[in-house]
Protein backbone atom coordinates (compact mmCIF):
# COMPACT_ATOMS: atom_id res chain seq x y z
CA UNK A 1 0.00 0.00 0.00
CA UNK A 2 1.03 3.59 -0.53
CA UNK A 3 -0.01 7.06 -1.59
CA UNK A 4 -1.25 7.79 -5.10
CA UNK A 5 -0.23 10.88 -7.02
CA UNK A 6 -2.30 14.02 -6.61
CA UNK A 7 -5.34 13.97 -8.92
CA UNK A 8 -7.46 16.94 -9.96
CA UNK A 9 -11.10 16.48 -8.90
CA UNK A 10 -12.68 19.74 -10.04
CA UNK A 11 -11.68 23.17 -11.34
CA UNK A 12 -12.66 26.25 -9.36
CA UNK A 13 -13.81 24.47 -6.17
CA UNK A 14 -12.37 25.22 -2.72
CA UNK A 15 -12.62 22.23 -0.38
CA UNK A 16 -14.58 22.75 2.84
CA UNK A 17 -15.35 19.28 4.24
CA UNK A 18 -15.21 15.58 3.46
CA UNK A 19 -16.81 12.62 5.21
CA UNK A 20 -17.73 8.98 4.61
CA UNK A 21 -20.92 7.19 5.43
CA UNK A 22 -19.96 4.01 7.31
CA UNK A 23 -20.53 1.95 4.16
CA UNK A 24 -17.93 3.98 2.26
CA UNK A 25 -20.08 6.49 0.39
CA UNK A 26 -18.08 9.71 0.21
CA UNK A 27 -19.50 13.23 0.62
CA UNK A 28 -17.62 16.39 -0.37
CA UNK A 29 -18.55 20.02 0.32
CA UNK A 30 -16.79 22.84 -1.51
CA UNK A 31 -17.15 26.55 -2.22
CA UNK A 32 -17.60 27.75 -5.80
CA UNK A 33 -18.46 31.28 -6.99
CA UNK A 34 -19.43 32.32 -3.46
CA UNK A 35 -21.82 29.39 -2.89
CA UNK A 36 -21.51 25.94 -1.29
CA UNK A 37 -21.82 22.75 -3.34
CA UNK A 38 -22.20 19.09 -2.36
CA UNK A 39 -21.04 15.98 -4.18
CA UNK A 40 -22.57 12.83 -2.73
CA UNK A 41 -21.38 9.99 -4.92
CA UNK A 42 -17.80 9.23 -5.88
CA UNK A 43 -18.97 7.69 -9.18
CA UNK A 44 -20.74 10.93 -10.16
CA UNK A 45 -18.70 14.08 -10.83
CA UNK A 46 -21.70 16.41 -10.64
CA UNK A 47 -22.10 18.98 -7.84
CA UNK A 48 -25.40 20.14 -6.32
CA UNK A 49 -25.84 23.60 -4.83
CA UNK A 50 -26.17 23.40 -1.05
CA UNK A 51 -28.35 25.93 0.76
CA UNK A 52 -26.49 27.98 3.35
CA UNK A 53 -28.07 29.53 6.50
CA UNK A 54 -30.46 32.45 5.87
CA UNK A 55 -28.14 34.93 7.61
CA UNK A 56 -25.07 33.76 5.70
CA UNK A 57 -22.05 31.65 6.47
CA UNK A 58 -18.43 32.40 7.32
CA UNK A 59 -16.45 30.21 4.92
CA UNK A 60 -16.29 27.16 7.10
CA UNK A 61 -18.20 23.90 7.27
CA UNK A 62 -17.92 20.41 8.78
CA UNK A 63 -19.84 17.19 8.08
CA UNK A 64 -20.32 13.79 9.73
CA UNK A 65 -22.34 10.62 9.16
CA UNK A 66 -23.28 8.06 11.81
CA UNK A 67 -24.84 5.53 9.38
CA UNK A 68 -26.04 5.25 5.80
CA UNK A 69 -29.32 7.02 6.61
CA UNK A 70 -27.94 10.16 8.26
CA UNK A 71 -25.66 13.05 7.25
CA UNK A 72 -25.12 16.13 9.47
CA UNK A 73 -23.54 19.47 8.59
CA UNK A 74 -22.55 22.41 10.81
CA UNK A 75 -21.23 25.84 9.91
CA UNK A 76 -20.67 29.18 11.61
CA UNK A 77 -23.33 31.70 10.67
CA UNK A 78 -23.18 35.25 12.03
CA UNK A 79 -20.64 34.01 14.64
CA UNK A 80 -23.08 31.30 15.84
CA UNK A 81 -23.02 27.61 14.89
CA UNK A 82 -25.88 26.37 12.69
CA UNK A 83 -26.86 22.75 12.08
CA UNK A 84 -28.84 20.86 9.47
CA UNK A 85 -29.19 17.16 8.68
CA UNK A 86 -30.44 14.80 6.02
CA UNK A 87 -32.14 11.47 6.62
CA UNK A 88 -32.35 9.07 3.70
CA UNK A 89 -35.66 7.72 4.92
CA UNK A 90 -38.37 8.46 4.13
CA UNK A 91 -37.73 11.42 1.84
CA UNK A 92 -33.97 11.99 1.56
CA UNK A 93 -34.52 15.68 2.25
CA UNK A 94 -32.46 18.21 4.20
CA UNK A 95 -33.85 19.72 7.39
CA UNK A 96 -33.98 23.51 7.78
CA UNK A 97 -30.96 25.20 9.35
CA UNK A 98 -31.15 25.56 13.14
CA UNK A 99 -29.12 28.09 15.11
CA UNK A 100 -27.41 26.43 18.09
CA UNK A 101 -26.44 29.54 20.03
CA UNK A 102 -23.15 30.56 21.57
CA UNK A 103 -20.47 32.80 20.10
CA UNK A 104 -17.63 31.11 18.24
CA UNK A 105 -14.62 32.55 16.50
CA UNK A 106 -14.01 30.00 13.75
CA UNK A 107 -15.90 27.27 11.94
CA UNK A 108 -16.86 24.38 14.25
CA UNK A 109 -15.95 20.75 13.64
CA UNK A 110 -18.31 17.78 14.02
CA UNK A 111 -17.90 14.00 14.20
CA UNK A 112 -19.86 10.94 15.25
CA UNK A 113 -18.65 8.13 17.49
CA UNK A 114 -21.80 5.97 17.22
CA UNK A 115 -25.35 6.07 15.80
CA UNK A 116 -27.46 8.78 17.40
CA UNK A 117 -24.55 10.79 18.80
CA UNK A 118 -22.59 13.78 17.50
CA UNK A 119 -19.77 15.78 19.04
CA UNK A 120 -18.96 19.37 18.08
CA UNK A 121 -15.92 21.47 18.97
CA UNK A 122 -15.35 25.20 18.45
CA UNK A 123 -13.16 28.05 19.60
CA UNK A 124 -15.02 30.49 21.84
CA UNK A 125 -14.62 34.24 22.08
CA UNK A 126 -12.19 33.51 24.95
CA UNK A 127 -9.95 31.68 22.40
CA UNK A 128 -10.44 28.47 24.40
CA UNK A 129 -11.78 25.15 23.10
CA UNK A 130 -15.43 24.32 23.77
CA UNK A 131 -17.42 21.12 23.26
CA UNK A 132 -21.06 20.13 23.00
CA UNK A 133 -22.81 16.88 22.07
CA UNK A 134 -26.01 15.69 20.41
CA UNK A 135 -27.84 12.73 22.01
CA UNK A 136 -31.53 11.73 21.96
CA UNK A 137 -32.22 14.39 19.30
CA UNK A 138 -31.05 17.20 21.58
CA UNK A 139 -27.92 19.34 21.78
CA UNK A 140 -26.21 19.95 25.11
CA UNK A 141 -24.84 23.39 25.96
CA UNK A 142 -21.14 24.20 25.61
CA UNK A 143 -18.55 22.83 28.04
CA UNK A 144 -15.06 24.40 28.18
CA UNK A 145 -12.12 22.08 27.55
CA UNK A 146 -9.41 24.37 28.95
CA UNK A 147 -6.53 25.71 26.92
CA UNK A 148 -6.25 29.12 25.28
CA UNK A 149 -4.75 30.96 22.32
CA UNK A 150 -6.27 28.55 19.79
CA UNK A 151 -6.40 29.71 16.20
CA UNK A 152 -7.54 28.80 12.67
CA UNK A 153 -10.32 26.37 13.68
CA UNK A 154 -10.24 22.81 15.06
CA UNK A 155 -10.72 19.39 13.49
CA UNK A 156 -11.89 16.22 15.23
CA UNK A 157 -12.51 12.52 14.70
CA UNK A 158 -13.60 9.36 16.53
CA UNK A 159 -12.61 5.76 15.97
CA UNK A 160 -15.59 4.40 17.90
CA UNK A 161 -17.81 4.60 21.01
CA UNK A 162 -16.19 6.30 23.98
CA UNK A 163 -13.34 7.91 22.04
CA UNK A 164 -12.98 11.52 20.89
CA UNK A 165 -9.93 13.32 19.49
CA UNK A 166 -9.73 17.06 18.78
CA UNK A 167 -6.83 18.94 17.18
CA UNK A 168 -6.22 22.65 16.76
CA UNK A 169 -3.31 24.98 15.95
CA UNK A 170 -2.37 27.51 18.59
CA UNK A 171 -1.33 31.10 17.97
CA UNK A 172 1.98 32.57 16.81
CA UNK A 173 3.27 32.58 20.38
CA UNK A 174 3.10 28.75 20.18
CA UNK A 175 4.71 28.76 16.71
CA UNK A 176 1.35 27.68 15.16
CA UNK A 177 1.94 24.13 16.43
CA UNK A 178 -0.90 21.60 16.48
CA UNK A 179 -2.27 20.57 19.87
CA UNK A 180 -4.26 17.42 20.67
CA UNK A 181 -6.75 16.45 23.38
CA UNK A 182 -8.68 13.18 23.62
CA UNK A 183 -11.50 11.60 25.58
CA UNK A 184 -11.18 8.00 26.78
CA UNK A 185 -12.95 7.52 30.13
CA UNK A 186 -12.23 11.20 30.80
CA UNK A 187 -10.53 14.12 29.07
CA UNK A 188 -6.74 14.17 28.76
CA UNK A 189 -4.62 17.27 28.98
CA UNK A 190 -3.40 18.99 25.84
CA UNK A 191 -0.33 17.58 24.07
CA UNK A 192 1.82 19.39 21.53
CA UNK A 193 2.20 17.41 18.28
CA UNK A 194 4.50 19.96 16.69
CA UNK A 195 4.19 20.94 13.08
CA UNK A 196 3.23 24.46 12.06
CA UNK A 197 0.14 25.56 10.17
CA UNK A 198 -1.84 28.74 9.64
CA UNK A 199 -5.03 27.06 8.37
CA UNK A 200 -7.46 24.45 9.68
CA UNK A 201 -5.97 20.92 9.78
CA UNK A 202 -7.82 17.68 8.94
CA UNK A 203 -8.10 14.39 10.85
CA UNK A 204 -9.86 11.08 10.31
CA UNK A 205 -9.82 7.48 11.53
CA UNK A 206 -10.39 4.25 9.62
CA UNK A 207 -10.59 2.04 12.72
CA UNK A 208 -9.75 1.59 16.42
CA UNK A 209 -6.32 2.90 17.41
CA UNK A 210 -5.66 4.64 14.09
CA UNK A 211 -5.73 8.39 13.37
CA UNK A 212 -4.36 10.26 10.36
CA UNK A 213 -3.70 13.97 10.91
CA UNK A 214 -2.91 16.38 8.06
CA UNK A 215 -1.72 19.98 7.96
CA UNK A 216 -0.62 22.54 5.41
CA UNK A 217 2.89 23.48 6.52
CA UNK A 218 4.69 26.81 6.41
CA UNK A 219 5.79 25.91 2.85
CA UNK A 220 2.08 25.17 2.02
CA UNK A 221 2.84 21.49 1.33
CA UNK A 222 0.65 18.80 2.90
CA UNK A 223 2.12 16.90 5.87
CA UNK A 224 0.82 13.75 7.57
CA UNK A 225 1.25 12.44 11.11
CA UNK A 226 -0.21 9.05 12.10
CA UNK A 227 -1.24 7.55 15.44
CA UNK A 228 -0.96 3.76 15.41
CA UNK A 229 -0.21 1.31 18.20
CA UNK A 230 -0.40 4.15 20.73
CA UNK A 231 2.46 6.12 19.17
CA UNK A 232 2.62 9.10 16.84
CA UNK A 233 4.82 8.99 13.75
CA UNK A 234 6.99 11.87 12.63
CA UNK A 235 5.56 14.38 10.16
CA UNK A 236 6.03 13.29 6.54
CA UNK A 237 5.55 15.40 3.41
CA UNK A 238 2.88 14.41 0.88
CA UNK A 239 3.67 17.24 -1.52
CA UNK A 240 1.05 19.40 -3.13
CA UNK A 241 0.93 23.19 -2.76
CA UNK A 242 -2.10 24.69 -1.01
CA UNK A 243 -3.68 27.89 -2.33
CA UNK A 244 -2.46 30.77 -0.17
CA UNK A 245 -6.00 32.00 0.63
CA UNK A 246 -7.36 28.56 1.54
CA UNK A 247 -8.93 28.31 5.01
CA UNK A 248 -8.35 24.59 5.47
CA UNK A 249 -7.89 21.12 4.05
CA UNK A 250 -10.12 18.02 4.41
CA UNK A 251 -9.71 14.28 4.85
CA UNK A 252 -11.96 11.25 5.19
CA UNK A 253 -11.62 7.51 5.66
CA UNK A 254 -14.03 4.62 5.36
CA UNK A 255 -14.06 1.75 7.83
CA UNK A 256 -10.79 0.00 7.05
CA UNK A 257 -10.11 2.51 4.25
CA UNK A 258 -9.85 4.07 1.74
CA UNK A 259 -8.09 7.15 3.10
CA UNK A 260 -8.29 10.39 1.10
CA UNK A 261 -6.89 13.89 1.61
CA UNK A 262 -8.13 16.98 -0.28
CA UNK A 263 -6.72 20.46 -0.79
CA UNK A 264 -7.21 23.47 -3.04
CA UNK A 265 -4.18 24.07 -5.25
CA UNK A 266 -2.59 27.29 -6.41
CA UNK A 267 -4.63 27.03 -9.63
CA UNK A 268 -7.83 27.14 -7.49
CA UNK A 269 -8.62 23.51 -8.42
CA UNK A 270 -9.59 20.78 -5.93
CA UNK A 271 -7.04 17.95 -5.63
CA UNK A 272 -7.19 14.51 -4.02
CA UNK A 273 -4.56 12.01 -2.90
CA UNK A 274 -5.51 8.45 -1.87
CA UNK A 275 -3.86 5.76 0.23
CA UNK A 276 -4.10 2.62 -1.93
Amino acid sequence: MGWSEWRKVADGYTILAATYEPWNKQHLFAAHDGAVYHQGDWADDSWDKFDTPPNGWAWGLSAASWDSSRLDVVTNSNAEPSHRYRQNFPFNEWSPWTSLGGIIGHAPTIDSEKPGQLNMFAIGKDLGMHHRWYVNNQWSWWEPLSGDSFAWGPTSCSWGPGRQDVFCPRSYSYRNSVWHKWYDNGWSGWENLGGSTAIRPAACSWGPGRIDLFISGDDRKIYQKTLEGGHWSDWISLGGIVYEEARGIAACAGKGGPLRIFHTGTDRALYQKQWI
